[in-house]
C-alpha cells in the first residue's frame, strides 16, 4: 500500500502547509514553536509512511501513535500561538480540525 493514496497523507500535507502558512505570520515572533510545530508537522506524515511500510500488525500501530502524539502536539502549539496572541481563532479552528481529523484517521488505521 502507498500511503501516498491515503487521505491520512493528504491531510497530513494539509497541516505542513497550515503550518508553514503560520510561520509567515508568527516566525519571528516564536522561530523556537514555529521550529517546534514544523519538526511536528512533519513527523506526522514520516511516521505515518514508516508504519506503513512495517509488516506487523503491533509495529505498525506503534508508529501509527507517533504520529498521532505528533498531530496532538501540533494542535497544542496552534493553541499557544492563539493565547499569546499571534494567531486568530479562526486558524486555530482549521488546525485543530486538521489534528483532530488526524489523530482519529490514525486511530482506526491498521
Amino acid at each position: 500500500m502507498n500511503p501516498r493514496d491515503t487521505k491520512i497523507w493528504a491531510r497530513a500535507m494539509e497541516l505542513v502547509r497550515l503550518v508553514e502558512e503560520v510561520s509567515c505570520l508568527a516566525g519571528a515572533a516564536r522561530p523556537d514553536l514555529i521550529d517546534q510545530l514544523r519538526r511536528a508537522s512533519s513527523s506526522v506524515i514520516m511516521n505515518f509512511a514508516e508504519g506503513c511500510g512495517r509488516t506487523t500488525r503491533r509495529d505498525r500501530a506503534r508508529f501509527f501513535a507517533m504520529a498521532r502524539a505528533s498531530a496532538s502536539e501540533c494542535g497544542a502549539g496552534f493553541a499557544i500561538l492563539e493565547v499569546v496572541g499571534l494567531i486568530d481563532g479562526e486558524t486555530v479552528g482549521r488546525a485543530a480540525d486538521a489534528t483532530d481529523h488526524l489523530g482519529a484517521m490514525l486511530y482506526r488505521w491498521r
